[in-house]
């Protein structure tokens, strides 16, 4: 797990250490630990978090429930990672969802988002991706859009949870695959950010660092030098989370980690010669958000039930 505040697991941590002797990796629980850190017997979750805070990402959800994308069924695969977060973790505080909601761009698919999410809709935080509709979007998630500009037609979000401040960007420019958050927004995060002081997690769909990947970092945030300005200006912005390339990466944009997230669908190799997919189970990350730190964890479910399938060549 990354942590930011501590530099060893603290007692009743998610993932106390094991004798000598464990094994190191991957977690069979699919919870993915740095090299170093033993892989506990019995997972024993973690409950001293002032705040728990679910982000899900990219589920290219589509209008027909029995639908799928690139062979999988990202309904069915969404629900799957939602009951395996509420089944594992004590309570969900949060949930931010970073983009790429719907690929079809329906109101039928942001409903059976809203439905998915029952009964943890009231808490959730919603952005929209390059693949999704604003307007659509709006209509059926109208509570959370807190727009920096009432002429701007932008999602954005700021929310107080504990100690902490959560703060959602859009960076959606339609019909592009890029992003870009634009002036005004920028101007807007400076005065939320110059509020009274506080530990702050930022989320936005895209990534606003390279990732290694030389096809999806020509679709990241184009003014990511304009955001890390910003951010030099707040050292209390702890973390950076996004989406947009379909998976768990950890980045630095300055002094600030950036979170890659796994998508609830499918997932995207390191580097574009690897192949079109990796191998590897839908997916979401956790924050716990501590009054003094935070650390954080990536869930997946059991197994890779549906393979992803390349498109026809």
């Amino acid at each position: 797990m990354l942590r930011g505040g501590r530099t060893t697991p603290q007692p009743g941590s998610l993932f106390p250490l094991e004798p000598e002797g464990g094994s190191q990796g991957v977690c069979p629980c699919s919870h993915v630990l740095p090299v170093g850190v033993r892989i506990p017997k019995k997972l024993v979750a973690w409950t001293g978090a002032l705040a728990i805070v679910l982000q899900l990402t990219d589920p290219h959800l589509l209008e027909d429930p029995l639908a799928t994308l690139r062979g999988v069924p990202t309904r069915r695969t969404l629900v799957e990672v939602l009951a395996l977060a509420r089944a594992r973790l004590p309570r969900i505080d949060r949930v931010v969802l970073t983009g790429d909601l719907a690929h079809d761009e329906r109101p039928a698919s942001y409903l059976a988002l809203r439905q998915a999410l029952a009964p943890l809709a009231s808490r959730a935080r919603v952005l929209p991706g390059n693949h999704d509709d604003r307007a659509a979007l709006h209509r059926v998630f109208p509570a959370d859009a807190h727009g920096h500009d009432p002429d701007d037609p932008r999602r954005c979000f700021v929310d107080e949870l504990e100690s902490w401040r959560l703060v959602g960007l859009d960076s959606q420019i339609p019909g592009k695959d890029a992003g870009r958050l634009g002036p005004r927004q920028l101007a807007w995060l400076r005065a939320i950010l110059a509020r009274a002081p506080r530990p702050t997690a930022l989320f936005v769909h895209h990534p606003p660092v390279p990732t290694g990947h030389s096809v999806l970092d020509t679709m990241g945030l184009l003014d990511a030098d304009a955001l890390a300005a910003e951010l030099t200006r707040a050292p209390w912005v702890r973390l950076v989370a996004h989406g947009h390339i379909h998976r768990a990466t950890e980045h630095r944009l300055g002094v600030v980690p950036v979170l890659g997230t796994p998508s609830t669908a499918f997932q995207f190799p390191a580097r574009p010669e690897l192949g079109p997919f990796e191998p590897l189970p839908p997916g979401c990350r956790v924050l716990h958000l501590d009054a003094d730190g935070w650390h954080t964890e990536i869930l997946r479910l059991p197994g890779l039930r549906y393979p992803p399938v390349p498109r026809a060549s």
